[in-house]
């Protein structure tokens, strides 16, 4: 195999290989070697005990071993592959076609550039495949790990450290598939997961995603948070029937629809609905239009600022009872905003 780098391994050209041939009086003979050596200097060329200098006397191509002048006829020529010195400058490319390691780059043999497949180059680096150049001009990064460890990663540096890198993950519990997550550096080049892009192809931002600034990161344009969901209105003096309510909260701001009905009651508290999803920003206050079935009278949903119920108010600004809403169904929808 060929080898690049300090420390050759003591058997890497163990032992000499000798070509013997007769020379024919033909200037200028061509001979045909067993194997291509590194160069002239790679060679002990010898006819009938006469030493040849390399280069002036004889020149190598390849497996062709090219005689300056003439070998008499008879002459014993015997061409021995020597384990000197490799040459600094290599008269012709070195041919690794076949060799299962390629070129090894460390002391140990498991760091190599191979050609495993036609027309691909395949590195490894303590003996696992890293990195694959195929024949469509791709870079394949393998060794995909686990959930928690890398696989393949691409960082950048700047001459203060790592500011960016892409990781590639196997996902979790999964043969084949893989999450891409993007991280970025904040103060003393701690690494932070900003992007990720799951194998479902859902793709998340930890700290949000800034609309309508362009490349700016500007604080009040940050959407970071969206959510769909479901909650259960209720009642603190009554026990209500089919509830059911549905939000969507976009940002800070939550969408509510809500319906259940009422029990048959003589209570006189004034009505109230309670376990809104997210509580109602402090400085603010929201009206949500209601419907309930035997009520004549125009009523709304006043949700208090800091908290998570609405009270309920007849359009003369009374509050309905329960025992007002006693056995009708209550529906209502409307917007709030959350802290």
């Amino acid at each position: 195999m060929s080898y690049i780098g300090q420390g050759l391994p003591s058997d890497v050209f163990a032992g000499f290989t000798i070509d013997k041939f007769t020379g024919d009086g033909t200037a200028n003979k061509a001979l045909t070697l067993s194997k291509a050596p590194l160069g002239e200097t790679a060679l002990l060329v010898t006819i009938d005990g006469v030493v040849q200098e390399p280069t002036d006397d004889f020149t190598v191509s390849g497996t062709t071993l090219t005689l300056v002048g003439t070998a008499a006829n008879n002459s014993e020529i015997n061409v021995t592959h020597l384990s000197g010195t490799v040459p600094n400058t290599l008269a012709s490319a070195v041919d690794v076609n076949g060799l299962s390691d390629g070129i090894i780059l460390d002391a140990d043999a498991d760091t190599t550039i191979s050609a495993d497949t036609d027309d691909q180059i395949d590195f490894k680096i303590g003996g696992n495949d890293t990195h694959v150049f195929d024949a469509n001009g791709h870079v394949v990064l393998k060794q995909f790990l686990d959930a928690t460890t890398a696989g393949g990663r691409i960082t950048g540096t700047s001459n203060r450290g790592s500011t960016a890198r892409v990781n590639l993950y196997q996902t979790a519990g999964s043969s084949d598939g893989g999450e891409i997550r993007l991280e970025t550096a904040n103060t003393g080049n701690s690494m932070t997961e900003a992007v990720r892009i799951h194998n479902n192809q859902v793709m998340s931002a930890s700290a949000g995603i800034a609309l309508g600034v362009g490349t700016a990161n500007t604080s009040s344009n940050v959407l970071d948070d969206y959510e769909e969901g479901t909650w259960t209105p209720a009642n603190s003096q009554v026990s209500l029937s089919v509830q059911s309510g549905i939000y969507v909260k976009v940002g800070e701001l939550v969408f509510v629809q809500a319906y259940y009905n009422m029990p048959s009651t003589s209570d006189t508290t004034g009505h109230a609905v309670t376990g809104l999803p997210f509580t109602v920003k402090t400085e603010g206050f929201s009206f949500c239009a209601t419907r309930v079935g035997g009520e004549s009278s125009q009523i709304v949903v006043q949700l208090n600022g800091g908290q998570t119920n609405g009270d309920f108010y007849k359009s003369d600004d009374t509050a309905p009872t329960n025992a007002n809403l006693s056995s009708d169904y209550v529906l209502f929808s409307g917007c709030y905003r959350t802290a």
